[in-house]
C-alpha cells in the first residue's frame, strides 16, 4: 500500500508543474491589469481564460502574462488545470466594484491605442496635406489675383497724359499678364508714337492721345482679365 501511494506521488510530481508568477507590483485593484514575468511553463499560449471566481488571465506565455485579480485571493496558489497550478509572490489586493464586462484587454487596448496613433497620423497628414496645398496652389493663385486685380485697377485708372505714359513704359507688364489686349495696345501705341514723344503737345494732340487710349480701353473691357 506504501508502495502505490509512493508511485502516485512521484507519478504526480513527474507530471504536475509549479508555474511560478513574478508579480510586477505588490499592490493592485481588483479588475486592474497586472503584468508577470512567468516561470516553468512550457504549454500553450493561453489568451482570455478564468481560473476559478479568483483570477482572469488575458495572456500567458513562455516569457509574460497579463492577470486580472476578479477577488482578493486567500491563497497564492491556484490550479491552472488538472496537473498545473499557479503561484504568485504576495501581492495587496484591494477590492473595488468591477462589472465582468468591464475586465480590460490590454491587447484590444494596446490595439486600440494604436488605432488612436494611426487615426492621429492620417489626420496630421490630411492637415499637412492641406497646408502644402494651400502654400502651393491656393496661396499663389490668390496672389496672382490680387496682383492682376491691381495691374488691372492701374490700366483703367489712368485717365490723364502722364498716367497713360507710364502705362505705355509698363506695356510688357501688362501684355505679359494679359496677352490679349496686345493688338489693341500696338494699335494705341502709334497714336501715342505720333505725338507722346513730342517737347511740347497742343491741346488736340493731347486729345488724340486721350481718345485712343479710352478706344483701346472700351476694346478691351469686358475680356478675360481672370479678376
Amino acid at each position: 500500500m506504501k508502495l502505490i501511494l509512493f508511485l502516485l506521488t512521484f507519478s504526480f510530481s513527474i507530471y504536475s508543474a509549479e508555474i511560478k508568477l513574478v508579480l510586477d507590483r505588490p499592490t493592485a485593484f481588483t479588475g486592474e491589469v497586472i503584468g508577470a514575468d512567468v516561470e516553468n511553463y512550457s504549454g500553450p499560449v493561453l489568451k482570455e481564460e478564468k481560473v476559478g471566481d479568483t483570477l482572469y488571465i488575458l495572456q500567458l506565455n513562455e516569457a509574460r502574462a497579463d492577470l486580472v485579480f476578479l477577488k482578493k485571493p486567500s491563497v497564492n496558489t491556484l490550479p491552472l488545470n488538472e496537473t498545473d497550478h499557479l503561484i504568485w509572490n504576495p501581492i495587496e489586493i484591494t477590492e473595488v466594484q468591477v462589472p465582468d464586462q468591464a475586465i480590460l484587454n490590454v491587447q484590444d487596448f494596446d490595439l486600440k491605442s494604436k488605432v488612436w496613433v494611426l487615426y492621429l497620423l492620417i489626420g496630421f497628414l490630411i492637415l499637412s496635406g492641406a497646408v502644402w496645398y494651400y502654400l502651393k496652389k491656393i496661396k499663389p493663385r490668390n496672389i496672382l489675383k490680387k496682383e492682376k486685380a491691381e495691374i488691372k485697377r492701374r490700366l483703367f485708372a489712368a485717365s490723364d497724359l502722364e498716367e497713360i505714359s507710364k502705362v505705355w513704359r509698363e506695356k510688357h507688364t501688362y501684355i505679359d499678364t494679359f496677352s490679349f489686349i496686345e493688338d489693341d495696345f500696338n494699335k494705341f501705341e502709334v497714336t501715342f508714337y505720333k505725338y507722346g514723344f513730342k517737347p511740347q503737345l497742343t491741346e488736340d494732340e493731347k486729345k488724340e492721345i486721350l481718345k485712343s487710349y479710352k478706344n483701346f480701353l472700351d476694346n478691351i473691357r469686358g475680356g478675360n482679365f481672370g479678376v
